[in-house]
């Protein structure tokens, strides 16, 4: 399958449940869809859950990233060592 066609797919997937969609490239919402829509709202201990958990990710990516910045030059200076 093509990309244009999975597009294409996902669009049919995506799309329909906002039935004022207009456009044939690219699709504009009305305001007045967006106020017809229900959106479900996590109660408030599961919105601090996905807060700690979002927070716990971007903790770890910086640990990640200094860890791989920390080993560059760590395997810098061995290769120096070694030239």
């Amino acid at each position: 399958m093509s990309d244009e066609s999975d597009c294409k797919a996902c669009e049919r997937a995506c799309i329909p449940s906002v039935p004022d969609a207009q456009g044939s490239i690219i699709r504009t919402i009305p305001v007045r869809a967006l106020e017809r829509l229900d959106i479900a709202v996590p109660d408030i201990p599961t919105q601090r859950r996905i807060v700690a958990f979002d927070a716990l990710m971007r903790r770890e990516k910086r640990f990640l990233r200094r860890l791989a910045e920390q080993r560059e030059r760590l395997f810098g200076a061995i290769l120096e060592r070694a030239a």
